[in-house]
């Protein structure tokens, strides 16, 4: 497994964060920032409610969330972020349903940029794959990014087959 830095798998989720809010601020009319230093400080405090207050509020609005089928996820987001608003001088969303839509389109666009960098924030870490051949004898490899090394086990039994 690849050790990442948790300093910089901080940034990365913040970048994704802050560069979500700002896609949204340029497509939606409803959602302004005063300045970029509004933009920075609102992703930061996006990502510290999302990581902290917006597992309770789920575990507190379960049976919502069951009772409209997963509908009061949205709402919750929506929630959270006009909290954000309204903590952040300078930045503003036009009402509680603008604040859905954004924290919709938000929620989206951020799932991309993760999924694009993956857990490990931009690192991917090792895997074993094992392969057969026809003889029966099982190779194994370690990959890394398309580095691969041979697996020292399956090269002591390989010796001792010879």
């Amino acid at each position: 497994m690849y050790y990442v830095n948790p300093l910089l798998r901080f940034l990365a989720f913040w970048g994704v964060n802050t560069l979500s809010l700002w896609v949204a601020d340029q497509i939606f009319d409803s959602i302004r920032f005063d300045d970029t230093g509004t933009l920075l400080v609102s992703g930061l405090l996006l990502g510290i409610i999302n990581t902290f207050l917006k597992p309770v509020l789920l575990i507190l609005t379960l049976p919502a969330t069951i009772l409209t089928l997963g509908l009061m996820l949205p709402i919750l987001n929506g929630l959270l972020l006009l909290l954000v608003a309204w903590l952040v001088p300078g930045f503003r969303i036009d009402g509680f349903w603008y604040g859905v839509l954004v924290a919709l389109f938000v929620s989206v666009f951020s799932f991309f940029l993760n999924s694009l960098l993956g857990p490990y924030g931009g690192r991917r870490p090792a895997r074993m794959t094992a392969t057969f051949t026809a003889a029966g004898r099982g190779e194994a490899s370690e990959s890394r990014a398309g580095n691969t090394y041979e697996a020292e086990h399956f090269r002591e039994i390989e010796d001792k087959e010879k």
